[in-house]
């Protein structure tokens, strides 16, 4: 009984725990500019811009409020114009800040260049190289039923590229399901990025 009553206390010893609030202060740091792109040749040069935020913001406010910004877009070093704001009004949940530069094009070999700027902040400039397409030399699909997952269907891609190995390159790949439903003459269509379970 004294045994049982001994490694008792002890459990409830190592149940027990402690709170000790901490104050913690950072020194505000002051926003600066941030500039996001994702330019590819088979859109339009379009650009996001915001401005930091600082850490122990409750709300973040990313937001430029100063319409007076200007985003210049040179291709090989030579000026192909300013971007425009491309926000859409009616759209709530897109982030505000988009910009293109309608028109405007790469292809692979361009040296793009971006440079933001607006008052209240340093300009900031970002620079990439617009890299060949690479050529996809196998694609191989597989459906199969793992057991562990109460028999749902999986889904596995095997993807075998051309690639220059003396050269390091990233690669952005975006995959889109497709799903046709007949019913009748009818067809519809639907389109996802994600499986059912909303992973990406």
């Amino acid at each position: 009984m004294k045994k049982m009553l001994s490694i008792l206390l002890l459990l409830l010893f190592l149940c027990t725990s402690c709170l000790r609030d901490v104050v913690l202060k950072l020194d505000p740091v002051p926003p600066v500019l941030v500039l996001n792109a994702s330019v590819t040749p088979d859109r339009e040069v379009a650009a996001f811009l915001s401005k930091s935020w600082f850490l122990l913001d409750s709300v973040p406010a990313y937001e430029l409020t100063d319409k007076n910004v200007n985003i210049n877009v040179y291709i090989n070093d030579a000026f192909s114009g300013s971007m425009q704001r491309s926000d859409n009004p009616a759209d709530s949940t897109e982030y505000k800040g988009q910009f293109k530069l309608p028109g405007c094009y790469v292809k692979a070999g361009d040296r793009v260049r971006l440079e933001a700027e607006t008052s209240g902040f340093e300009p900031v400039t970002a620079e990439t190289l617009i890299p060949r397409k690479t050529e996809i030399a196998l694609f191989d699909t597989a459906t199969y039923i793992k057991p562990s997952s109460h028999d749902f269907n999986r889904f596995r891609m095997s993807l075998t590229l051309h690639d220059n190995p003396s050269e390091r390159n990233y690669y952005r790949l975006v995959l889109e399901r497709l799903i046709e439903f007949h019913k009748g003459d009818s067809v519809m269509r639907v389109s996802s990025f994600c499986n059912e379970w909303g992973e990406k």
